[in-house]
């Protein structure tokens, strides 16, 4: 088995993979301030908690867009699994053309989505990653990572919303379809944040297909697209997954084995 860890800003994502298939899934908070020896009782308590043994793997890799966890995280699993991870950094071998300027810039995350995308879906395929910023990265149909798009983040925006508007409340995204137009504070900033999010990613996706001149295949992931999946009119795929999945690719492209 392979484990790979998919390291955000605001979760950690653990993905075990036997034949190429993912058999367990799990998730931690991100937190900077954990030592190493606490983040190894994490992955001690999440393998016991799946009956997986300790020393069950064969190897294990790692993307991380939070440096001052990557140390921590990698000395845990190589002491508890007694593996040595790789971590995905610059000049690792991906199989992908990155058409950057400065690829060192592209956030492993991001790479390691590009991968699986390149070799799972028809091309060119567009992500709309909805976590605490909403990326959007495209490959196009010669197997090219080339570029893509930061905006803020739907979380980040209410936080920021509330923070800086005394009278605006914090509020949660999990109520029940909010109306286009209310008195009601809380459902105003909620219909707000949906509504905008889901015109801002349909309208996007029909300039990129616009832009490049040919049917696209748009997929939606992250923690919240079950959230906007349900407001959006253009064909979106779900998956949640392509990190972790081209993490896997990515390990085995590098592995001596």
């Amino acid at each position: 088995m392979i484990l790979c860890v998919d390291i955000g800003n605001t979760n950690i994502k653990f993905g075990g993979f036997k034949d190429d298939k993912l058999t367990f899934f799990a998730s931690i908070a991100t937190n900077q301030k954990l030592t190493f020896e606490q983040y190894a009782i994490e992955i001690k308590n999440l393998l016991k908690l799946f009956d997986i043994p300790e020393k069950g793997f064969e190897g294990a890799a790692i993307s991380s867009v939070v440096p001052a966890v990557t140390k921590n995280m990698r000395d845990a699993i190589e002491y508890v699994c007694r593996v040595t991870p790789l971590v995905v950094s610059p000049g690792i071998k991906t199989g992908l053309n990155l058409k950057a300027s400065n690829a060192v810039e592209i956030g492993a995350d991001i790479v390691c989505g590009a991968v699986a995308i390149a070799n799972k879906y028809p091309l060119p395929c567009v992500v709309f990653s909805l976590g605490t910023a909403t990326t959007v990265f495209a490959v196009n149909e010669k197997k090219e990572f080339i570029g893509g798009m930061l905006i803020p983040g739907v979380i980040a925006s209410l936080n920021a919303l509330s923070a800086s508007t005394a009278m605006l409340p914090a509020i949660s995204l999990d109520a029940e379809k909010p109306k286009m137009f209310t008195t009601d504070t809380v459902e105003a900033m909620t219909s707000g944040i949906i509504y905008s999010t889901a015109s801002m990613i349909d309208g996007l996706s029909k300039r990129i297909e616009d832009d490049f001149g040919q049917k696209s295949t748009f997929i939606l992931s992250g923690g919240l697209n079950s959230v906007f999946l349900p407001y959006l009119s253009g064909e979106f795929k779900v998956d949640d997954n392509i990190v972790l999945e081209g993490l896997l690719q990515i390990y085995k492209k590098n592995s001596k084995r």
